[in-house]
């Protein structure tokens, strides 16, 4: 689907924010990043890859709920648009919210809140600029969001063209660092959006209630892989700062995985056994999703 597209290649964007090599005096195209060698950047790019494969998209989420019969959107989950013009203080925050809010952007066009989609598109454009890959989100594609707000599958499709671009100027620039802190920042608010779903009050009767938080809840023990590929891209670039808070946080997070052993306990469930894994044991990981996103958007 475009909009599974669209998350994946988003990954790639988010890990680019962490490292202090990012850093520049203003806005505007950059230059490839000659502090990393040709094989950190080759590994950074393999592991990035990796991750992208293994990340569910966002689409997941209102897809697995529509079918439960949840309509319900959580405006509250995203960042808020209006917290735009404080990420542009520096590269690597200007990076991880620029994951960050295109991962929100993607969320909200699956509910079809389209003007609210507008105004992602245009904080994205924002810190596009920031960061130096304003090409890829140009006034003309803004103006086509704006022509096409009443057309779901056009939006989608203006974004992924964006996202598409973005992902080749990083590669033929050799913005191995950018890469590697867009794919963290989108992991961390892809774990928030699925660890907070889950625990929202809904009215759906018991069985259709675990039905659905199973479902969630592999999607979330399945994500492991893709967190080992985006600590592995961080450390090659030896981030500082606050890109080298978003590994830490990142790590924090890996113990979570390996002390519930999420993923082996769902290694051979199968639907109508008995659920593996319990709110109880998800609440460490949400709190721990909470506190490193909130040293991203705050």
């Amino acid at each position: 689907m475009q909009t599974k597209r669209v998350f994946a290649i988003v990954t790639l964007l988010v890990s680019g924010c962490w490292i202090v090599g990012c850093e520049n005096k203003g806005s505007g195209e950059q230059k490839p990043d000659t502090t990393i060698t040709q094989k950190v950047k080759e590994e950074v790019i393999k592991n990035v890859s990796d991750a992208v494969k293994q990340l569910p998209s966002v689409q997941e989420l209102p897809d697995l709920l529509a079918s439960a019969g949840v309509d319900d959107f959580y405006e509250k989950l995203i960042n808020p648009t209006k917290n735009v013009d404080k990420y542009l203080t520096t590269n690597d925050l200007a990076a991880m919210n620029f994951g960050t809010y295109v991962m929100d952007l993607g969320y909200v066009l699956n509910y079809e809140k389209i003007q609210m989609g507008s105004d992602y598109m245009n904080a994205c454009q924002k810190l596009a600029d920031k960061i130096g890959v304003s090409s890829a989100i140009d006034q003309q594609k803004i103006e086509r969001f704006g022509k096409n707000l009443d057309k779901k599958d056009s939006l989608i499709k203006i974004a992924n063209e964006t996202v598409q671009n973005i992902d080749k100027y990083l590669k033929a620039n050799e913005r191995a660092n950018i890469s590697a802190i867009i794919l963290g920042a989108m992991f961390v608010e892809g774990l928030h959006i699925s660890t907070s779903i889950i625990t929202m009050p809904s009215d759906m009767d018991k069985n259709t209630k675990d039905l659905v938080f199973s479902r969630m809840v592999k999607i979330i023990a399945d994500q492991e892989k893709s967190l080992d590929d985006a600590i592995s891209s961080l450390e090659a670039v030896k981030p500082t700062g606050k890109a080298q808070d978003l590994l830490n946080g990142l790590k924090e997070i890996k113990k979570i995985y390996t002390e519930k052993k999420y993923g082996e306990k769902f290694a051979s469930y199968k639907t109508g056994d008995k659920i593996p894994v319990s709110t109880e044991d998800l609440k460490p990981l949400q709190a721990k999703t909470q506190e490193v996103r909130k040293a991203i958007v705050e």
